[in-house]
């Protein structure tokens, strides 16, 4: 079953790019309907791409009642899991070709006091590339990236685009290792 639901992830974010370039806007929903999938703790939760790129992706958490906890807020939980396929949504698109892996360590989530949301308001993740040092990442060394943890601040807006909440996310990406270059043979002899 392992196998079989590992075969499915990497095929869907393979398809989902392919799609991408034929047609954005199904792609988004293509990805939409297979992280209910891959990511069986989303399953129910509704999650919709608004963009998806290499630079950004912008994911819509509904203010659905599934979302939302006793006292009708968007719970902790289901922000926590949003996060999360969206961080591996996003990551996918740049660690696939290298064979990498995200491994999310923590994550710290928190209301803003003085946030402006209504219980039933959908909420907006927005991840930026350059926010969490995609392009850095790679211009290091694999072993600089896989032994660091990184460190991110992702805000969750309102549909007014207020911050409302913020999550504080410690990660690792292992990359693997390039391939030695290939020792020169001796053509003198």
């Amino acid at each position: 079953m392992k196998h079989w639901l590992k075969n499915l992830r990497q095929n869907s974010i393979k398809l989902g790019a392919y799609l991408e370039d034929l047609h954005p806007d199904l792609a988004r929903h293509f990805m939409g309907y297979a992280s209910e999938v891959v990511e069986p703790h989303a399953v129910g939760m509704g999650l919709k791409l608004e963009e998806w790129s290499d630079e950004r992706l912008s994911l819509r958490l509904p203010g659905r009642w599934r979302n939302r906890n006793a006292q009708g807020r968007i719970s902790l939980g289901a922000l926590g899991s949003a996060t999360e396929v969206g961080l591996r949504l996003f990551w996918s698109r740049h660690l696939e070709a290298f064979g990498g892996q995200l491994q999310i360590q923590e994550m710290h989530l928190r209301w803003l006091p003085l946030a402006q949301y209504h219980h039933q308001e959908d909420l907006l993740l927005k991840i930026e590339a350059r926010a969490l040092g995609v392009n850095e990442l790679f211009l290091g060394t694999p072993e600089s990236s896989s032994q660091a943890p990184l460190l991110w601040t992702l805000s969750w807006l309102n549909l007014r685009s207020q911050q409302v909440a913020e999550v504080e996310v410690q990660a690792l990406i292992e990359l693997l290792p390039a391939l030695p270059p290939k020792p020169e043979s001796d053509t003198s002899s």
